[in-house]
């Protein structure tokens, strides 16, 4: 089960967010996201004893020590929606001037956000740096394709991603 939050006024920041629960005290560190209202949105995953046992409130605390902020933020259980991680590598090869091929390897990690069969994704770097974001189709079944274009910073067109759900929880592409 997913649980989705957001605080407002969204606060300016590139660190780590920490998450509170106000009943339990338990700690989760995660990446905060900006949705496209610029309100600042985190998620925590947990099991549904752990909703009915620690966050009977609906309410968690979010708190950024080094930064000094701190607030309080209610929260909904988004249902039907799936988060979906995983890592990726390749070479990548560019025709330079004067004709000559340069190619090297990188990697690094993707996230996606799935409803339905509409999927979000963002892909980072090995050092977490975003390099692209996109949007495309995931499908429900095993057997069934995903697909998504993805911007990517210094390339001219869109890199397209293709593959299938291999089983309920794993999928595999190119």
């Amino acid at each position: 089960m997913t649980i989705m939050a957001k605080v407002s006024p969204p606060w300016v920041y590139k660190e780590k967010i920490t998450i509170t629960n106000v009943k339990s005290q338990a700690i989760k560190t995660f990446e905060k996201e900006t949705d496209s209202d610029g309100v600042l949105v985190f998620r925590l995953e947990i099991t549904e004893n752990d909703l009915e046992d620690k966050l009977g409130r609906n309410i968690v605390k979010v708190e950024i020590p080094d930064l000094g902020v701190y607030g309080i933020a209610s929260f909904h259980v988004e249902e039907g929606v799936e988060y979906w991680s995983g890592t990726w590598s390749g070479v990548f090869c560019c025709v330079l001037e004067n004709k000559a091929e340069d190619c090297w390897e990188e990697s690094g990690k993707w996230e996606a956000m799935v409803s339905g069969t509409e999927a979000t994704i963002k892909i980072s770097g090995e050092e977490g740096e975003l390099l692209g974001t996109g949007r495309g189709i995931w499908g429900r079944d095993i057997g069934d394709s995903i697909s998504f274009c993805v911007s990517i910073d210094l390339m001219e067109n869109p890199v397209r991603i293709t593959g299938t759900r291999v089983s309920t929880n794993s999928v595999e592409g190119t």
